[in-house]
């Protein structure tokens, strides 16, 4: 299966398979149906969630991302396992972009062509390159309200092509644990470029930003510094999410995508309940 860059997919009949790009971070899970999707198992900046009704026809999920993870240690791929034949999960991951650079590419990745009728949800995931310090690396700085302008013009977007308020999740990004990506800095020759107190303003702009528009939001600045824990384990160089940190935001985020998902019929039966004497009737549907 491939997915190009305007999220067309090339199917393969009735597989559900999982595309993995290692070079750009990218992964596709889709069951036979057309989607857009973001890359990163779940730390994405936009990702797209649609319910499965059909073979032929399904709903999505779809999700925009910021940063890059290991395949198998991403949470996106365990919400892709929980959503596993009722949603296909439509995952763009933008590795180093920013919210001015994802919003002039977003109708490239969203339109109204992408059957967002059964669209489920979109999460929107940005702020951890916006917040990265002017004076030292300004290629990915965003200044603090163009950030918030940013997310509304997302939004706006979405719901210029029928996606609603109530179906967007926007993130925030999570905590800085500033030695270990200052070690990281210094590694390349530069000096720290964040700080976690700036990172924060943008994940308070994000969240304000939700309560404007109307839309859910995850607090995961917040959440992962929760009554003063230690959040280092949450993240494997200090800025990206760890194995634990994508579990984290995997649980986080499973908690509101749960109740959009849960009534949504499975695709296909269990396997034990397939008649194994003449599977064309569990299966086809045909005697």
């Amino acid at each position: 299966m491939h997915m190009d860059l305007c999220g067309h997919v090339n199917q393969i009949a009735g597989l559900a398979t999982i595309y993995l790009d290692l070079n750009s971070t990218h992964i596709l899970y889709t069951n036979t149906t057309y989607i857009l999707n973001y890359p990163t198992c779940l730390l994405c900046d936009l990702v797209d969630f649609r319910g499965v009704e059909s073979l032929k026809a399904g709903n999505q999920i779809e999700c925009f991302e910021i940063s890059k993870v290991l395949l198998y240690e991403g949470d996106f791929l365990l919400v892709v396992c929980v959503c596993f034949r009722k949603c296909d999960v439509l995952n763009r991951g933008l590795s180093g972009y920013n919210t001015r650079w994802a919003n002039i590419v977003l109708p490239r990745l969203i339109s109204r062509s992408s059957n967002v009728e059964n669209t489920i949800a979109v999460t929107i995931f940005f702020g951890a390159n916006d917040s990265a310090l002017k004076d030292v690396n300004s290629n990915q700085h965003i200044p603090l309200k163009e950030y918030a302008d940013n997310l509304k013009s997302m939004i706006q977007y979405l719901k210029s092509i029928d996606i609603t308020e109530d179906k967007i999740i926007l993130i925030t990004p999570p905590p800085l644990y500033e030695p270990a990506w200052e070690k990281e800095c210094i590694a390349k020759g530069d000096k720290l470029n964040r700080f976690n107190s700036t990172t924060g303003e943008y994940a308070k702009a994000c969240v304000q930003v939700a309560r404007d528009c109307g839309t859910e939001v995850l607090d995961l600045w917040t959440l992962m510094q929760k009554n003063n824990q230690d959040f280092s384990s949450y993240l494997s160089d200090g800025l990206h999410l760890s194995v634990l940190g994508n579990n984290f935001l995997a649980a986080q985020l499973w908690s509101l995508l749960e109740k959009k998902i849960s009534t949504l019929p499975m695709l296909l039966p269990y396997w034990r309940d397939v008649d194994h004497q003449n599977p064309e009737v569990s299966l086809r549907g045909k005697s």
